[in-house]
């Protein structure tokens, strides 16, 4: 008896303890890891440097059919948000030019900085942020997705713009 009743309490414990640990790793904070998210980056062709932190903010730089970076914020265990980003310089970047842009244009935004010098070239920095509410890199796919081609229709826009 005493046997069938330390059986049955082992059983009920672990009834509980289960539910219990599932709902511990469905409470797991999103995000992804920066290594994980360099070596997805890595295993999808891109070419990233070594994380850089700065303060708060972890970068890669990635070299692909554009050159970006992508910079990791509120990172505990995991990196809740992100950021895109990627710089342009040359006689097509005018302030009408990246106000037109970010009219028309809902994701990829852009911030003008005027040439430093007059002999200089005017930048422009284009931006896309992004909340992470998943686990894992396999998340990054459709940022990155939408990252890569927003950045070459504006880099192709911008080429466009200095032809005329």
């Amino acid at each position: 008896m005493f046997r069938r009743a330390a059986l049955l309490s082992v059983f009920a414990l672990a009834m509980i303890a289960a539910p219990a640990a599932a709902q511990d790793n469905a409470w797991a904070a999103p995000g992804v890891t920066v290594n994980d998210a360099r070596a997805w980056l890595l295993e999808n062709g891109g070419e990233v440097s070594v994380p850089e932190t700065d303060g708060s903010a972890t970068t890669l730089k990635v070299n692909d059919v554009l050159p970006w970076t992508l910079t990791f914020y509120r990172c505990d265990a995991a990196c809740a948000d992100m950021q895109y980003t990627a710089r342009f310089s040359g006689p097509g970047v005018t302030q009408d030019w990246v106000n037109a842009w970010n009219r028309e244009h809902r994701y990829l935004k852009a911030w003008f900085s005027p040439a430093p010098a007059a002999d200089g070239e005017a930048t422009v920095v284009v931006q896309y942020d992004v909340a992470l509410t998943g686990q894992g890199p396999a998340q990054l796919s459709q940022s990155t997705s939408i990252w890569k081609q927003q950045q070459i229709a504006f880099a192709q826009r911008l080429q466009g713009s200095t032809r005329d």
